[in-house]
């Protein structure tokens, strides 16, 4: 019996379809979406995008109705000398956009929303009426 080893050939055809280039096509090529935590707190709904490398004014927040859309858009800097090229380059600020969908449940007027440690919070506050409520001891007379 003889063993033969399994190679996937497809990223060689695709390098050689795109003349070499392919790993850099697809970083220009195709966005990502942060990793994204949603949290249900005693008194919010917390949204976290984990966004390193952003400013905070690279991300732009919008309501509208029942949407909230979060998004950025950060320009590359290659801060590079004439003398310097990079012989791998890992690091792609993709622009992105998530939208999510709020229900009446919410008080819209107050969401806030802090960037710290390359992550991105979005508190969305509860209305009054569904927060728990402490449980109520009734007197027996």
């Amino acid at each position: 019996m003889t063993l033969i080893r399994y190679e996937n050939r497809l990223p060689v055809l695709m390098r050689r379809m795109f003349d070499g280039d392919y790993e850099s096509w697809t970083d220009k090529k195709f966005s990502t979406s942060p990793a994204t935590n949603i949290i249900d707190r005693a008194d919010d709904f917390l949204i976290e995008l984990a966004a390193p490398g952003y400013q905070k004014q690279d991300f732009n927040i919008e309501l509208d109705h029942n949407r909230l859309t979060i998004s950025a858009e950060r320009k590359q800097d290659d801060n590079l000398s004439r003398d310097e090229e990079y012989i791998r380059k890992e690091f792609n600020y993709h622009d992105f956009k998530h939208t999510f969908s709020l229900s009446d449940w919410v008080v819209k007027n107050k969401i806030d929303a802090q960037y710290e440690n390359g992550i991105l919070r979005v508190s969305i506050p509860k209305r009054e009426e569904i927060k728990p409520q402490p449980i109520k001891k009734i007197k027996v007379n």
